[in-house]
């Protein structure tokens, strides 16, 4: 069996942050203001591995913090929570711009397609049949669209600065 080195490694942190927080939202409903933090502690030493210089750093940052505001928006519409509002900035921040307007198609669609399946499935499924996270979407008429953000962010991952770093 093959060791992973340290590059490997670090290239498969921030998808395996995104797997995680998948998960506590399909289960929770929720993405808790610790798990933020933890995503936007792991960016700083990773992306000073991968070589960026503070202005990229700084960049990035910008592009997280811009994305908070808008996202903000689509809360106060009533469009997703508040924890998906800072997930997605922190996913900002490690992706960049260049994979963002990519990032925010598939996130648009992901989502769309999780929406119909809570609709849709909640109302012909039988609810006997349906798994208790499930009823509670359908009940609240919620989706966990942090979890549409991190399949999303996992198809652009290969166009960051980070993935591009790694793999060279």
């Amino acid at each position: 069996m093959q060791n992973i080195n340290l590059t490997q490694f670090l290239l498969l942190v921030f998808p395996i942050y995104l797997i995680i927080g998948a998960i506590f939202d399909v289960l929770t409903l929720k993405i808790p203001n610790n798990y933020i933090l933890i995503g936007l502690f792991l960016f700083v030493p990773i992306a000073v591995f991968a070589g960026f210089t503070f202005n990229d750093m700084l960049f990035n940052l910008l592009v997280g913090i811009a994305i908070l505001l808008i996202s903000f928006g689509a809360y106060a519409a009533g469009v997703f929570g508040g924890g998906d509002s800072k997930f997605m900035a922190v996913i900002a921040l490690w992706i960049g711009f260049e994979p963002l307007p990519e990032f925010l198609l598939y996130t648009g669609i992901i989502g769309g397609v999780m929406a119909l399946g809570v609709l849709i499935g909640g109302r012909f499924v039988p609810v006997h049949l349906q798994p208790a996270f499930f009823k509670t979407m359908h009940q609240r008429r919620v989706v966990p669209y942090g979890t549409a953000m991190s399949l999303a962010t996992l198809l652009v991952y290969q166009d960051t600065a980070i993935w591009k770093f790694f793999m060279s």
